[in-house]
């Protein structure tokens, strides 16, 4: 071939060659057009990384999102653009330590946009090895899920509330599933029932006693139907058997497509509010000293009662005796002592189906169903032995009893009642006397248990009285009297403490004072007894003086009994030539010389003078 041909051929060659080329980069451009036009079409977020972690390119949607324009990112570090300061180091690790092997990948992260925004997004990521395996190029495409963060943010905040809410809340909050089984389990739920969430979740309710089963089942099963149940009460157990009385309420557990998925149990500890109600309920029928029925009960069994199966209803009216003289004699508590074993006896002599109520103040009432009158003789028979069985002090119990029965609806109750009234006031009236007698015995016996010295004591002064009233020429009348006035004299000092009665060295001015008021308790316990109410003005008196400087009224000469004026010098003498726990003895000579000492000032001078001589051998 000739030169001119052969490079002929050379330049077709070239020419053949730089169209292909051309071609086949109009071909490139077109593919990256179509590629380009893609990208930018996409909703997501897409960038395309070098495995150095430049930015080579971003989609029309990154673009949008971020506000960065190619050109302002292209060929920067993907972490100088868009990433918070505080990850940078990380994603440079990333880049350092990228492998093939590590790709498809998918991770949450944060961009910092053009305005300083941040803005959460879901990236997925898939790398282009380039010839030698090795990653070439990072292609990301990514969703904003800024708005759904937010909205999984508040939801978790709205049910960490919820949870909070749940387990400070002091109802138990118990959730169930379709089968019964348990889901949830608060803190009140464990401090109630006992059980720890983690013993129960998925089991059954334990606190289900065995009979009530199957009610709880039937009201699950109502409530799994879409049905709510409110503060209904019950009676569960604890882990520790014992029972827990509760407010109830249910509610069914919907889904979002509105079926119910479980249900919701809410429970309220009541167990103090029904121990209140329970305890407001006793108090309103009971008496609060003595625990039997009050009247206000009495009257509702009286209507209860009022029905023909009933009859014969028999009533017993009781009074208990001596309750003043305790009261004024040693305190009210004593007095309430006395009342409660009344009532003891009282609740332990009838029968369980009989009503015991206290009446008011010293009066009880006994509501007997079907008894006729000849039973309630012996039911107060019963009373009364055991009245007599009992070793009570400061007095022996004594109850007056008076019974009447109803033999027909036609008899007026109330009627009935005054019938029993009758009839205790009546005995009350026989049994009187004997019961002040045993009474005064009683009360004697137990100042000289306070005062060891006082039975000796009365035995010389009642002597003395003896010769005193008939040196003064005094009736049997007067002189009995003054003996009966003599060994009641210091009655009052029963109610004082036998730290005081007793003391050996000298009294505190308070404790002095406390000695000083003997009289005036004295006074009103005389008062309490009709065979004593002639003595209180005597024991009353018996500590004045003449000159008025005595008490509690300093009364002055004869304003002053003359039993009591006789009964001060008695007991002065006495006391003096008596050794007492505070002082010695002196002789009779000593004694009667200082009753003349003081005879005008603290006694009757005549009745000194009188005394001086029965003592000395008389008449002298």
């Amino acid at each position: 071939m000739k030169k001119p041909e052969i490079e002929q051929d050379r330049e077709a060659n070239r020419d053949y060659y730089k169209q292909i080329a051309k071609k086949t980069e109009e071909l490139l451009k077109a593919e990256q057009n179509f590629s380009s036009a893609i990208l930018d079409t996409v909703g997501s977020l897409v960038t395309v990384l070098t495995s150095r972690g430049e930015i080579m390119r971003i989609n029309q949607a990154c673009r949008q999102v971020t506000g960065f324009v190619s050109e302002e990112v292209e060929g920067k570090f993907y972490w100088d653009v868009f990433i918070p300061a505080e990850e940078v180091e990380l994603e440079k690790a990333f880049f350092e330590a990228l492998q093939p092997e590590h790709f498809p990948l998918e991770f949450e992260n944060q961009w910092v946009m053009k305005n300083g925004t941040v803005r959460d997004f879901l990236w997925s990521d898939t790398a282009m090895p380039g010839k030698d395996g090795a990653v070439q190029y990072l292609i990301s495409s990514g969703v904003d899920i800024t708005e759904r963060k937010k909205t999984e943010e508040t939801l978790r905040e709205a049910n960490e509330k919820l949870r909070a809410l749940i387990h400070a809340s002091p109802l138990a909050v118990i959730s169930l599933d379709s089968a019964g089984r348990i889901t949830s389990w608060s803190s009140a739920s464990e401090r109630i029932f006992g059980w720890t969430e983690k013993e129960v979740l998925g089991t059954f309710p334990p606190m289900i006693p065995e009979d009530q089963r199957e009610a709880f089942e039937t009201l699950r099963r109502d409530t799994f139907q879409g049905r709510s149940f409110t503060a209904m009460q019950t009676r569960y157990l604890k882990k520790d058997a014992l029972p827990v009385d509760l407010s109830l309420s249910t509610a069914p557990l919907r889904n979002r497509g509105g079926l119910v998925q479980g249900i919701m149990l809410l429970a309220q500890d009541i167990s103090e509010h029904k121990k209140a109600e329970e305890k407001i309920k006793y108090l309103s029928f009971h008496d609060k000293l003595t625990g039997l029925y009050n009247r206000a009960y009495f009257e509702e069994e009286l209507k209860r009662l009022n029905t023909e199966r009933q009859l014969p209803l028999s009533i017993i009216m009781g009074d208990v005796n001596g309750l003043k003289l305790v009261n004024d004699a040693f305190g009210h508590k004593e007095g309430d002592s006395l009342l409660k074993a009344i009532a003891a006896i009282l609740k332990d002599s009838f029968r369980k189906e009989d009503i015991v109520s206290r009446w008011g103040g010293d009066e009880f009432a006994v509501l007997l169903p079907k008894t006729p009158y000849k039973v309630a003789l012996k039911l107060v028979g019963r009373v009364k032995k055991a009245c007599r069985n009992v070793d009570c002090t400061p007095i022996h119990l004594n109850i007056a009893l008076g019974a009447a029965t109803r033999e027909s609806l036609s008899q007026e109750i109330e009627e009935v009642i005054k019938k029993a009234e009758a009839e205790m006031y009546f005995n009350k009236m026989l049994e009187a006397k004997g019961f002040r007698i045993s009474t005064i015995a009683s009360l004697l016996h137990t100042l000289g248990e306070k005062c060891f010295e006082t039975e000796e004591h009365v035995w010389r002064m009642q002597k003395l009285a003896a010769e005193m009233g008939a040196a003064l020429q005094l009736n049997d009348t007067q002189i009995d009297n003054l003996s009966l006035a003599v060994a009641m004299h210091d009655i009052g000092k029963i109610t004082l403490p036998e730290k005081i009665l007793l003391k050996p060295g000298h009294l505190t001015q308070q404790e002095w004072l406390n000695i000083k008021k003997h009289p005036e308790r004295g006074y009103h316990i005389a008062l309490s007894s009709l065979e004593l109410a002639f003595l209180a003005p005597i024991i009353l008196a018996h500590h004045e003086r003449w000159d008025g400087k005595g008490y509690p009224q300093g009364l002055q000469g004869e304003e002053i009994p003359l039993l009591s004026r006789i009964i001060a010098v008695i007991d002065a003498y006495d006391v003096m030539t008596n050794e007492q726990i505070y002082k010695k003895a002196i002789s009779s000579e000593e004694a009667l010389a200082e009753i003349e000492r003081c005879a005008g000032s603290q006694f009757d001078p005549k009745l000194a003078k009188i005394f001086i001589n029965v003592v000395a051998g008389g008449g002298k």
